[in-house]
């Protein structure tokens, strides 16, 4: 993405560039990093009911099928879906990529590459704003906090199976991005709890609604975060930042 392209696009891109600038610290005018190769086709007969998507991948070596415009962005960008404001097709089409860069890459410049694939083969275009909008304020109980201190030396490492969360060095602000994927709403932690912890706790994951035959019995997240964690999820309005796509092409450029 050089600077006559910029020119060309017009303010918008120049825009993207602007907030990628302070987001990653590239220089304005610098070249984001891409792929050596990359093939993005679109599905053509994808059923939008049945949804197939799976990222896989190792050093140097990307193979996506059947993933959404904003399942790209989110990777891309860093940002829930919550956070993702646009037409209805960053959910609309199906696309398969693969794509290679060499092994030794920073893993810092995945999603940058990513960017970079959005912008060129999908010309995508978008800014940042600050919202107000409803959450859930992540914090302290009455009876205060019921898991421990971490280990300095101690892994980070989180094992969730239907409901049933158990985790090692974990932050308050790990903690609230997950129960952000368990939630109608974002969750920001507010506990003033600094460090990392281990916790574990069981609630109901919603399988029983699925699956009457389930063995789902627990309480629900919302019961099982004040009375297994000393933690609470209150409801509440805070800022949150919202990526609103101005502009992107459903069909990518030719390979």
């Amino acid at each position: 993405m050089e600077g006559h392209y910029l020119e060309r696009e017009g303010r918008m891109v120049h825009t993207n560039i602007l907030l990628l600038a302070a987001y990653t610290g590239i220089a304005v005018g610098q070249a984001l990093p891409a792929f050596e190769v990359a093939s993005v086709r679109m599905e053509k007969d994808a059923d939008p009911n049945h949804v197939n998507s799976h990222w896989s991948g190792r050093p140097g070596k990307l193979t996506a099928t059947g993933i959404s415009l904003r399942d790209i962005v989110q990777s891309a960008y860093g940002v829930k879906t919550y956070q993702i404001k646009g037409s209805d097709s960053l959910t609309s089409e199906r696309y398969d990529i693969q794509a290679e860069w060499p092994a030794d890459t920073p893993k810092e410049e995945f999603p940058l590459m990513l960017q970079s694939l959005l912008i060129e083969r999908f010309k995508f275009t978008h800014h940042r704003e600050p919202k107000i909008l409803p959450v859930f304020a992540l914090r302290r109980a009455k009876a205060g906090p019921k898991f421990q201190p971490a280990a300095e030396d101690a892994h980070n490492s989180l094992d969730g199976n239907n409901g049933h969360w158990k985790a090692q060095h974990v932050s308050m602000a790990n903690l609230a991005e997950m129960l952000s994927n368990q939630t109608s709403r974002p969750v920001v932690d507010k506990t003033g709890l600094s460090g990392f912890f281990n916790f574990e706790f069981q609630f109901t994951s919603g399988n029983k609604r699925a699956d009457p035959d389930s063995n789902d019995t627990g309480p629900s997240i919302f019961t099982a975060v004040e009375e297994q964690l000393g933690l609470k999820l209150v409801p509440e309005k805070d800022t949150v930042d919202i990526l609103i796509v101005d502009h992107v092409e459903k069909v990518p450029t030719e390979n």
